[in-house]
């Protein structure tokens, strides 16, 4: 039971790591190439792998939810 929570949870987050990947949202991707964490001028306020931790446990959150249903 938990290895279908598992391959459940790893195609989510692939596919929104691929969708942030895709899209690179201001938020997280800057324009300029040396970009640091923190909020002002040439500064991201969500530095990508902070964006991909936070996908992974969105997607096991999502995961748990939607298996509860199903049971």
């Amino acid at each position: 039971m938990f290895r279908n929570h598992l391959i459940v949870t790893i195609f989510i987050y692939l596919i929104l790591s691929g969708i942030l990947i895709f899209f690179k949202p201001n938020l997280v991707f800057k324009k300029s190439t040396n970009t640091n964490f923190g909020v002002g001028s040439n500064k991201t306020l969500l530095p990508f792998w902070l964006a991909l931790l936070l996908i992974g446990i969105l997607s096991y959150i999502l995961t748990i939810i939607i298996m509860m249903r199903f049971i």
